[in-house]
Parts: C-alpha cells; structure tokens; sequence
C-alpha cells in the first residue's frame, strides 16, 4: 500500500492550468502593443514632444518639393510582424526630428552636403544603425527602416527607396510626426 498519493489522482497539472497564464500574457502584450504601445512611447523623447501632423502638413510633405537650398530627407516604419511599439529616435547630423512607431513617418530638412542619418533608442547612446548620405540641393530622399533578424538579434536597416512615387504611397496612409509647437525647445 502506497502513502500519502490519493487513489485515482494523477500528479500532473492540468493542461488549462499551465497554458491559461502564458496566453494571458500573450494576449496582454498583444493589445497592449496595438492600442496603447503609440500613445505611451511617441509622445516624449529626450526632453522633446512630439505630435501627429495636421492634414495641411501632411498633405504638403506627400508633394515632396524641397525648399530650392534645401534637402528633405523622409524617414518612415512600415508595420511589423513584432516589435511595432519599439519607438527609435531618428537623427541626422545628431540632432533628433523624429520618434517613430511603425506606421509612421517623419521629415527633416537639411542643406545640401554629406549627413549622417542614424536611428537609435531614447536612452542608448550609441546608434542602432547610420547612414551616411550625401544630398545636393533640391533632392529628395526616402529611407524606409525595417528590422532585419539574423540569428538571435535583430537590428533596425535602413533602406533607400529610389522611386518617388512608391514612396509616396507607401508614407500616404501613415501617421506623420512632427516636433509639438507647444513644446518648449
């Protein structure tokens, strides 16, 4: 006669009691990065708000005209399979004009020269990724950034996108963020 193992009873946990947390966690990420991810992590970034752009604004940066001194260089996060509420700051020449979401997209207008385009987290100091790029007055360049996985890490690639036109689709139904007027700079 075997002690102190009830008759009847297996000592295995039931499979509901197993998966039940672990698809309550998933599912809890999972609305979480789709309803609340780009309202808590675009607003602040480094001391700087940024906000969506009115239709007007909008509506002007798909014409894609620069200033004739000017460059306008375009910086926009299609939609992902994972990491969409992963907000990265993008730069050029060091100085931040965007926190972007996937989804999103954000304009900065540079002179004319050789720049230094780089996306980065708000609290890393080193960047993710840099671009070098070299832009002569009235060009205007579009980078499109991705997350591209080898093994068991995953870093953000940007890749230039030579038609106008395909870009401008593609950023045409995406939200754009600009630095909020109301802040103090």
């Amino acid at each position: 006669m075997m002690v102190g193992i009830p008759r009847g009873r297996i000592l295995m946990p039931s499979l509901i009691n197993v998966l039940a947390p672990a698809a309550g966690a998933v599912i809890g990420v999972l609305l979480f990065n789709k309803f609340l991810s780009k309202k808590l992590f675009t607003k602040v970034v480094s001391g700087r708000n940024f906000v969506s752009a009115n239709a007007h604004t909008k509506a002007q940066a798909l014409e894609m005209v620069p200033a004739a001194d000017k460059c306008l260089v375009y910086v926009y996060r299609e939609t992902a399979e994972w990491g969409d509420a992963v907000g990265m700051n993008f730069a050029v020449d060091g100085n931040i004009f965007g926190r972007l979401v996937c989804g999103q997209f954000a304009i900065c207008e540079v002179p004319p020269g050789a720049h230094l385009l780089s996306a980065t987290y708000d609290r890393r100091k080193k960047p993710l990724t840099e671009i070098a790029l070299v832009a002569q007055a009235g060009d205007v360049v579009v980078y499109r950034f991705a997350w591209e996985k080898s093994g068991l890490k995953a870093t953000p690639r940007g890749q230039q996108i030579g038609d106008l036109a395909a870009a401008r689709t593609a950023i045409g139904a995406m939200e754009m963020i600009v630095p909020d007027p109301a802040a103090k700079a």
